[in-house]
């Protein structure tokens, strides 16, 4: 929901399924989340602030879900490369991000910690109007497990929408 121009709210639902190669390696996890985005402009630089909190239900067994609640953190900034007036309209860009995920309820459901993960990203695009953008980046997925934590290097292509 749009509160106004630089603010909104969103309710949501996601499912998350993945199948290891042995049974006791695939999980299916719901979540219901709530979450507020604020935008702002430092110029032509475009801020993203968003606080997200997820009630999470993990699968563990036919018969058993695990239950606990998580808060993410993410911020974004979309850096134009060439000289703009006020805003950005067109041309290319460097995009940074962050988003950092912390469990706040029964974490020892989780991994046993309050930090749960982090993606760090870097991305260069093009801005074809107000309404397109296409970009290509790297992220380092970090998520710390009970056991070995996981260390992801992933390259994203992106198509961004705006209506």
């Amino acid at each position: 929901y749009t509160l106004d121009k630089k603010n909104n709210v969103a309710l949501g639902y996601a499912m998350f399924d993945s199948n290891g190669p042995a049974p006791t390696t695939s999980l299916t996890e719901n979540r219901i989340y709530q979450q507020y985005t604020h935008t702002e402009a430092i110029k032509a630089i475009a801020i993203t602030n968003r606080f997200r909190l997820e009630q999470r239900f993990v699968e563990k067994s036919p018969t058993t879900t695990d239950f606990s609640q998580r808060f993410r953190y993410f911020l974004r900034a979309v850096v134009p490369l060439t000289k703009q007036e006020t805003t950005f309209k067109k041309g290319m860009f460097v995009a940074l991000q962050d988003e950092i995920f912390i469990n706040v309820q029964n974490k020892n459901l989780v991994n046993g910690s309050m930090f749960d993960q982090n993606r760090a990203y870097v991305a260069i695009g093009q801005r074809f109007n107000t309404k397109v953008d296409v970009e290509i980046g790297y992220m380092n997925l970090f998520q710390k497990r009970s056991s070995t934590d996981l260390r992801n290097n992933v390259v994203q292509l992106g198509f961004y929408l705006r209506l």
